[in-house]
């Protein structure tokens, strides 16, 4: 299927927006979190983001999704995700996203 601006893809295997800018970090995280693995959590910057916490103008542009898994399992490869291996502490939900403890943020 052609793409036209009204069908812009995301950065992710099979998931499009209707949306004629691209998506925000957050919309990113939203359309990433429905395929999500239940091992999987967003880390680093994107879990910043998602609790709230302030980020620079350089991390908060950056829409690439930080995804941490836990130690000995495969971090996710693809385009437009940073996959880290280990989670160590606390993961929470915030606004329905699973994510690391605001301490381990």
């Amino acid at each position: 299927m052609p793409s036209t601006p009204e069908r812009a893809a995301l950065s992710f295997r099979r998931l499009r927006t209707n949306r004629e800018h691209p998506a925000s970090s957050l919309e990113l995280a939203r359309a990433y979190s429905k395929r999500m693995p239940s091992t999987h959590v967003f880390s680093h910057a994107t879990a910043a983001m998602i609790h709230g916490i302030w980020l620079p103008r350089r991390l908060e542009s950056d829409r690439r999704l930080h995804i941490s898994v836990p130690a000995g399992t495969r971090a996710p490869q693809m385009v437009g995700i940073i996959g880290h291996e280990g989670v160590a502490g606390g993961i929470t939900r915030v606004h329905g996203f699973p994510v690391t403890s605001l301490l381990q943020t």
